[in-house]
């Protein structure tokens, strides 16, 4: 992973910062700049609490071959927003000899643990809960010393989650009209473990279910005359491969006729979906059919 895809957290030394004594660790959240506008916010919210595990070494010994002799410093503790950082409720002391490794995750909220095999691990969450949280976890930082840090220690956070939303192109005469109703997503999996290392993998831990990307009762009219209009119907799923089809449920106006709640299905769509991607699936719809164009995965930029 590359800190440029990452939100980046800079952990900040407290007291003491010109000596060899032992000093406070302290963060610094916010957002990379590859976060996708209008899906996220350019700032790290301030009320998204960190929970980091911190491992000490001696300066000579390397993380990544002495791993099973670190101190364990820090185990899942809470970092919360205080004016410009974030700190421990409970001061975090960083010996000058020892050089830190850390691990982390937001928001503190969710079931989260920590495997030394499998890094932070998200246990039986469900997208359905809170689909618009975005979820966060870094990989290990490593051999952390005190000098070359003054300026903070950079954390790169990665999102777990990927994110879907769709845009309509009409195909719609003058005497013609369709006001969605509801965008579901059919039968995908919302349920599953999380385990970000060595490489982010989910698992599924239940079956699957319909996911609604856009629902009002009054309606969203589509403009006719071939416009194109973006409805803010993005949310937030679970990295998945697979199939679903994207339905649309229409109030139509066809040829002087009414006909309330009616239903437009695509064929079905091969989905493979990424931590950290997001897809826009592009839908054109008439009176009376549906169809959709494959999407480009972005990063959360």
């Amino acid at each position: 992973m590359v800190a440029s895809a990452a939100l980046l957290t800079g952990c900040v030394l407290g007291h003491n910062q010109q000596t060899d004594e032992p000093v406070e660790l302290r963060c610094r959240a916010i957002m990379s700049l590859n976060t996708r506008a209008q899906a996220f916010d350019k700032s790290f919210p301030v009320d998204a609490d960190l929970g980091v595990w911190a491992f000490a070494l001696p300066r000579e010994k390397e993380w990544e071959i002495f791993q099973p002799d670190a101190e364990k410093l820090a185990a899942n503790i809470r970092m919360e927003h205080n004016e410009a950082l974030w700190v421990p409720q409970t001061p975090l002391l960083w010996d000058y000899d020892k050089q830190l490794t850390l691990i982390a995750y937001s928001p503190f909220e969710v079931q989260a643990s920590y495997s030394p095999l499998h890094g932070i691990v998200f246990d039986i969450y469900d997208t359905e809960e809170s689909p618009n949280t975005p979820l966060l976890y870094t990989d290990f930082v490593a051999d952390q010393r005190v000098e070359l840090n003054r300026a903070g220690v950079t954390l790169p956070f990665y999102h777990a989650l990927s994110k879907v939303d769709v845009k309509i192109r009409t195909v719609l005469t003058n005497d013609n009209a369709v006001v969605v109703k509801k965008i579901y997503l059919e039968q995908i999996h919302t349920e599953g473990t999380f385990f970000s290392h060595p490489t982010p993998e989910w698992v599924t831990t239940s079956g699957r279910k319909d996911v609604t990307l856009y629902e009002d009762e009054g309606g969203w009219s589509l403009p006719a005359n071939n416009d194109t209009t973006m409805e803010e119907s993005a949310r937030l799923v679970m990295p998945q491969s697979g199939a679903t089809r994207l339905v649309v449920v229409a109030d139509v106006l066809r040829a002087g006729m009414y006909y309330p709640n009616q239903e437009f299905v695509t064929d079905q769509i091969k989905i493979f979906w990424e931590p950290g991607k997001y897809y826009t699936y592009s839908l054109i719809i008439t009176h009376d059919s549906l169809w959709h164009e494959e999407p480009s995965p972005e990063d959360h930029r």
